[in-house]
């Protein structure tokens, strides 16, 4: 499963892409000349030396290609990031003094990560940063599913850690703005797999139909703090049960 976690997609991607680009080589790397020939056009390569200059054009051109994927896809990563953050504008700096100790963090912490950012984003970081180191950590707990605490050793010390640094980093020295600002883009809901796999067993074993339009109510609205009616919703929002923790599916499912 491993090809499907998170930090593996950027390289997942452009190796997909690359398969894709061996496929069509004969196409994108053919000369005018080739694509104007009737030999071509109706046979393919006939000849080892026109074969070994395609694949040669080829990889020049899909290291090029590379080149470019690498720099649009760290260029809008980077954006998305700052806007889930809050930060009004994106430094060179951010990707290693600020991202990537953050990742590290959450790996290390097994901290859920779309979790981390809606609780961040109802975190006045300001107000707890003036607070004695008791409280911090305290505040940093509640990143953690509570089973992991007594798994993870340091855990809340890594996320404090981290969030000096980020305190350090913010431009809006207001929580107020950066809270609102961070809460359009980091949703409280979204459709984890124990989730669904809940839904599907009320459904088809219990026959309780009426849980499909609650869980429609939030899938409609991600971002909401609450969602009237629908009893399940902070629970559906909250850590995953530890019997389902590491639940995994293939692709195909």
């Amino acid at each position: 499963m491993l090809r499907y976690c998170y930090k593996n997609q950027p390289t997942i991607i452009w190796w997909n892409l690359v398969r894709l680009a061996e496929d069509l080589a004969e196409l994108f790397a053919a000369t005018p000349e080739m694509l104007d020939s009737e030999a071509f056009i109706n046979e393919g390569l006939t000849s080892e030396a026109d074969a070994e200059a395609l694949v040669k054009r080829a990889e020049k051109i899909i290291e090029e290609v590379g080149e470019e994927y690498k720099s649009v896809f760290l260029a809008e990563y980077g954006q998305l990031m700052a806007a889930r953050l809050g930060f009004t504008g994106l430094r060179e700096t951010d990707m290693d003094d600020v991202y990537s100790p953050l990742l590290d963090t959450l790996e290390d912490a097994q901290v859920d990560f779309g979790h981390f950012f809606r609780r961040l984003s109802e975190l006045p970081v300001f107000e707890l940063m003036k607070k004695d180191e008791k409280a911090q950590l305290a505040a940093a707990e509640d990143f953690m599913p509570k089973p992991m605490l007594t798994i993870v050793q340091k855990g809340p010390e890594k996320i404090l850690e981290w969030l000096k640094l980020y305190a350090e980093r913010l431009e809006e020295k207001e929580d107020a703005k950066r809270m609102e600002k961070m809460k359009k883009v980091n949703p409280k809901f979204i459709p984890k797999n124990w989730v669904l796999e809940e839904i599907i067993q009320r459904v088809d074993r219990k026959g309780e139909r009426g849980v499909l339009g609650d869980v429609i109510k939030l899938v409609e609205n991600p971002f909401a703090d609450r969602w009237e009616e629908v009893k399940d919703a902070e629970r559906w929002c909250g850590d995953v049960p530890r019997l389902e923790v590491g639940m995994q599916c293939s692709c195909s499912s």
